[in-house]
């Protein structure tokens, strides 16, 4: 979830999924393009390691005042559970 602080609505730009294991990742967009002042937009990131082991992408978020970057990292096991994690790389 993404909180707009700002006095005035923003739109979103662009949402780019890159790195090595970028096909691991699919996000979808929020239903508008717009966050009004102080509201908030979800993304949703849907996990799919197509390997083992630790599966990282980067995602960008595209903003008038600049692109939300988040790093993800997940692990591909054989079991039927698996692990992601996100990290805020600058907001």
């Amino acid at each position: 979830t993404i909180t707009n602080t700002s006095a005035s609505a923003i739109t979103l730009g662009s949402i780019v999924v890159s790195a090595a294991n970028f096909s691991d990742y699919v996000v979808s967009q929020p239903s508008s393009s717009t966050i009004a002042a102080g509201g908030t937009a979800t993304f949703t990131i849907t996990f799919t390691p197509s390997g083992l082991g630790a599966r990282n992408a980067n995602v960008s978020i595209g903003t008038p005042g600049g692109p939300y970057l988040f790093l993800l990292t997940g692990t591909g096991s054989t079991s039927t559970g698996t692990t992601v994690s996100l990290s805020n790389g600058s907001i």
